[in-house]
């Protein structure tokens, strides 16, 4: 009957991802804990940064942000991917 239990155990086919991670000996236990570890690492981190003091506040509402050269280019683009879109036949159909 021991003979019986061994030959019982019927394995499907295998992805190649469980393959992966089998042999690098990756088991979902560990992939938890790890996930457990960051998340808990943003929480910590994230904390401190929604209780910014009071000060900081004042200081940051005086200074006025002047947008970046990379900003406004990055703007430009967008309008110019905006008007082409609207100039589409397929647009222009939809608005009908």
């Amino acid at each position: 009957s021991g003979r019986r239990a061994a030959n019982n155990r019927i394995r499907g086919p295998q992805s190649a991802l469980t393959d992966f991670l089998a042999s690098n000996n990756i088991s979902a236990a560990q992939i938890r804990s790890d996930y457990e570890r960051r998340r808990q690492s943003a929480q910590q981190q994230a904390l401190p940064a929604a209780t910014p003091d009071h000060e900081e506040e004042e200081e940051e509402e005086v200074e006025p942000a002047e947008p970046t050269e990379q900003s406004k280019k990055r703007k430009r683009q967008e309008q110019k991917a905006i008007a082409k879109i609207k100039e589409s036949k397929d647009f222009k159909r939809r608005q009908r």
